[in-house]
């Protein structure tokens, strides 16, 4: 017996616990676990950013390679060091090459001199012709031999020019401003030519223009709509905690790329990288700015609620919008007088709330939502038109001011509460000192 007195009196108190935690709804705000939270507007400036990590890449690089092949003899730069366009990088000995060019700077001097020597022979020629004192024959063979000789000294330029250009090859200069990436070869080296050896020759040096740089990105699926080019975006490397970097949204790839069954898109974004502090391959941090509205009306985001939702939702939501659960037992509330929904009935607070409520209900978009103003004492629901939003607040267009006080409770955090009690309930399924009972559905 004293068992059964036991388990009664331990059931009791279960029940008068739920009841005083959860009897009440929204109005006992305040109840173990739960506080209400009233909020008024505030203006500021509000961000809606889409993070994601990166790999900084440089603007432009270039991989420099020698025409001429030889010993370097000469090389001032490593790297990591910062180049202008046209600084001696490296010089490759000459002397082969110097004296391919002396020989061609002579055979073109001696063609040279043999087409003028023809020229003067073809018009001595030209002159007995007329005077009919030669052949024909003759005269076409003067102009023969004319023809040989300047095209001779065509071949022989060309052979020139070429040497001069090999000679020319054996100073390598930077052909752009920038940071040198890599340096492959030290003095003493031989090197192959980029143009003659057919495995593309040596590459001496890798050269990149960084007062810009690239940070390419993933992008999930689902936000990749709200991403366009030109977009600003600030950039943080995890070398340089205390800086940001601005840049913009350059290129949005047009072909999706699937890794580990995730759907993304190729981002890539132009960086200001002036003083260079940036360098290639680090990690970065982007947060592309999406929206942004200045000296906005904000809200929490538990402050809006979303009004279908409302409509379909709990008894406790029900209540406050003036009426039983939508679908309830009782079905819709009767619109007569004394009735829950009707005029003077229990469930009518002041103003048209009902009117406001169905109106949201059924004519609801993407910006039209609903808040709960707190008048004298009472929360009354009003339609608000919306802007953007980020993970913390709501840009209120149309419908609140500043001077208006609103219910800013998170509704998760009644759910959880309510959720913890009925997992404590189901540890007590059976009670000491009584027999618990199954129901075999006979």
């Amino acid at each position: 017996m004293k068992k059964i007195l036991f388990a009664l009196v331990i059931v009791a108190i279960l029940a008068t616990t739920g009841y005083l935690v959860f009897g009440y709804g929204r109005t006992q705000e305040i109840s173990q676990g739960i506080a209400r939270k009233v909020v008024l507007p505030k203006r500021g400036d509000l961000r809606v950013t889409i993070s994601a990590t990166g790999q900084v890449q440089p603007v432009k690089t270039v991989e420099v390679k020698s025409k001429a092949s030889g010993e370097i003899i000469e090389l001032n730069y490593e790297a990591g060091d910062y180049v202008s366009k046209g600084d001696l990088l490296c010089r490759i000995d000459e002397k082969q090459v110097k004296h391919d060019f002396d020989k061609a700077e002579a055979d073109l001097a001696v063609a040279e001199a043999s087409a003028k020597l023809q020229e003067k022979e073809y018009k001595r020629q030209q002159d007995l012709s007329k005077q009919q004192l030669i052949s024909e024959s003759a005269m076409d063979a003067a102009d023969l031999a004319l023809e040989q000789a300047r095209a001779t000294v065509v071949r022989t330029r060309a052979i020139r020019d070429d040497a001069k250009e090999n000679l020319d090859a054996t100073v390598i200069r930077s052909p752009i401003t920038g940071l040198i990436l890599k340096n492959n070869v030290e003095a003493g080296q031989i090197i192959a030519s980029g143009v003659s050896n057919y495995s593309g020759g040596t590459a001496l040096m890798q050269i990149a223009q960084t007062d810009s740089v690239y940070v390419v990105a993933d992008i999930d699926e689902t936000d990749i709509g709200t991403v366009d080019v030109g977009q600003k975006v600030r950039v943080e490397a995890d070398a340089f905690p205390d800086l940001s970097f601005s840049g913009e949204v350059l290129k949005i790839a047009p072909v999706a790329l699937v890794q580990q069954n995730v759907t993304v898109f190729e981002v890539t974004t132009k960086v200001d990288n002036s003083e260079r502090k940036l360098k290639s391959g680090m990690n970065a941090n982007i947060e592309i700015v999406t929206a942004f509205a200045e000296n906005a009306l904000l809200v929490p985001n538990s402050a809006v609620k979303d009004p279908r939702k409302l409509m379909s939702g709990s008894s406790d939501t029900q209540t406050r919008m003036g009426g039983p659960p939508m679908g309830g037992e009782g079905g819709p509330p009767p619109g007569g007088p004394g009735g829950p929904g009707g005029p003077g009935g229990p469930g009518q607070s002041s103003g048209s709330t009902r009117g406001a409520s169905s109106q949201m209900g059924q004519g609801a978009d993407a910006n039209r939502k609903l808040v709960f103003v707190i008048e004298n004492g009472e929360d009354q629901p009003r339609p608000v038109v919306v802007g953007v939003s980020n993970l913390d607040y709501t840009q209120i267009l149309d419908g609140l001011s500043e001077t208006d006080s609103i219910d800013a409770t998170p509704t998760s955090r009644l759910a959880a509460d309510r959720q913890q009690f009925m997992d404590r309930m189901s540890r007590f399924s059976s009670v000491p000192g009584m027999k618990k009972t199954t129901n075999t559905g006979k």
